[in-house]
């Protein structure tokens, strides 16, 4: 049985009985044999600091009293504290699932970030690596131009040699 299941339990108590006021061991003794008198003080504490329209509460020591003026049947008909209970851990639940969408998101963004990155870098070595080709490529017409004139030259001194 659940707290919310519990303190509805209580609240029906309440309701069936013509008298207003309980006492919190009378509560325990009846509904509750099997805990001790400071569990049931203790969900009694919780009721009193709900927000829920609830019976007045009064603590002492080692008891409570408490005094309905009607408001345990309305909290009853709205669905009580088992639906305040159920209410709160679906929140809970989509809080969690909320947290673990925002988590996963930013490691989605990380990961794009740091793809982005790589690719800036690759880009740029690949930028370097075109100009490193061009000026290599430039090198080469030039020698192949060098070997071309200077092959001509020797070509028409070695001629003038054998003509003469």
């Amino acid at each position: 049985m659940t707290k919310g299941e519990e303190k509805d339990l209580i609240l029906k108590a309440i309701v069936r009985e013509e008298n207003s006021l309980r006492k919190g061991t009378s509560i325990n003794e009846e509904l509750f044999p099997e805990k001790s008198i400071e569990e049931v003080l203790c969900l009694l504490k919780e009721m009193d600091e709900s927000h829920l329209d609830t019976p007045k509460f009064e603590f002492t020591r080692y008891d409570a009293i408490v005094m309905d003026k009607g408001f345990s049947e309305i909290t009853l008909k709205n669905g009580g504290f088992t639906k305040l209970e159920s209410e709160t851990n679906s929140e809970s639940e989509s809080l969690k699932e909320k947290e673990i969408l925002e988590l996963e998101n930013l490691k989605i963004q990380k990961e794009n970030s740091d793809y982005q990155k790589s690719n800036r870098i690759k880009e740029e070595e690949i930028l370097e690596l075109t100009k490193d080709n061009l000026r290599l490529g430039n090198w080469d017409i030039r020698f192949r131009w060098y070997i071309t004139i200077s092959a001509f030259i020797i070509g028409i001194i070695v001629k003038h040699f054998i003509d003469n």
